[in-house]
């Protein structure tokens, strides 16, 4: 529930653990929750994961599964035709620590340098027009920045409108 989620990060309430997590494990979890939707639109579904990803890594899987949903589900939502990809690599790897670098490319709408602003706060849309046209809270990606920057991580946005 995003309400919830949103109210105990606020809260600092939210549980994070730091476990054995098996990176492949966790995206090709992620890709399965979403590939029923991803076919029921005849999109391709692809994923990437580059060989110098470490196996192991420490971590909260579900926390990072909740991330992988939140962006590839609206991947899907946004893209009418073609393709979303889900690509995993390696940016640093120093004393004690790795830092991977997810990202959900896709042929979807694509969002204008003005919106992209608007992206990852509580309850925001684009536009009004969007969201009546394909639904959610506007909460999803700003619960994942949230949950990222808990994390140490952060998130993003490289897309141009109508460019996916």
């Amino acid at each position: 529930n995003d309400l919830l989620d949103l109210s105990k990060l606020e809260a600092g309430k939210m549980k994070f653990e730091s476990v054995e997590l098996d990176v492949a494990t966790v995206v090709r979890s992620a890709l399965g929750a979403v590939e029923p939707e991803a076919k029921a639109r005849k999109l391709e579904l692809r994923t990437q994961l580059a060989a110098r990803v470490p196996p192991r890594l420490l971590g909260d899987p579900n926390r990072l599964r909740q991330i992988l949903l939140n962006f590839l589900s609206n991947a899907i939502k946004f893209t009418p035709c073609g393709t979303v990809e889900l690509r995993t690599r390696k940016l640093a790897d120093e004393e004690r620590t790795v830092r991977l670098r997810f990202e959900v490319v896709d042929s979807g709408i694509g969002i204008s340098s003005a919106d992209q602003a608007k992206l990852f706060k509580n309850f925001s849309q684009t536009h009004e027009s969007v969201a009546r046209k394909y639904g959610g809270t506007g909460l999803g990606l700003s619960i994942s920045r949230m949950i990222a920057e808990h994390l140490g991580g952060c998130v993003g946005v490289d897309s141009e409108l109508g460019k996916g």
